[in-house]
């Protein structure tokens, strides 16, 4: 069960601009299930926060903090993740699609079964 709607999500991402060190602070939120499709988390903080099973498409991650997030059964198709950070994040089990890596830390991320179609992984980290 989710701790915020999307329109919520919405008017916090609306509230803090995103520009380096100005995105919004979801650090530790219970995100899942939701459809946060096409929204913008550039440069938010997302660390340990819950997207599991959660509609994150064409969704922005660039320059985030997603340190720790579970994204286990997310749909994360056609989203931009370049510069963020992403480790030990668990992305374990998803099908990743279209969706941009370039220069993403994914150091001991849980990439268990994630299968990659048309991904771009320029200049990622990825140790485990």
């Amino acid at each position: 069960m989710s701790d915020l709607t999307r329109n919520e999500v919405i008017k916090l991402l609306c509230f803090f601009p995103t520009k380096e060190s100005q995105g919004a602070n979801l650090s530790g939120v219970d995100l899942s299930g939701l459809d946060l499709s096409y929204l913008d988390f550039s440069y938010s903080k997302l660390v340990e926060a819950d997207l599991k099973e959660s509609k994150l498409i064409g969704a922005l991650f660039i320059n985030s903090d997603l340190s720790g997030a579970n994204l286990t059964r997310a749909d994360i198709s056609g989203a931009n993740f370049t510069g963020a950070n992403l480790v030990q994040a668990d992305l374990s089990g998803i099908t990743i699609k279209d969706a941009n890596f370039s220069e993403a830390d994914l150091t001991e991320a849980n990439l268990d079964g994630v299968y990659f179609d048309r991904v771009n992984l320029t200049g990622a980290k990825l140790i485990r």
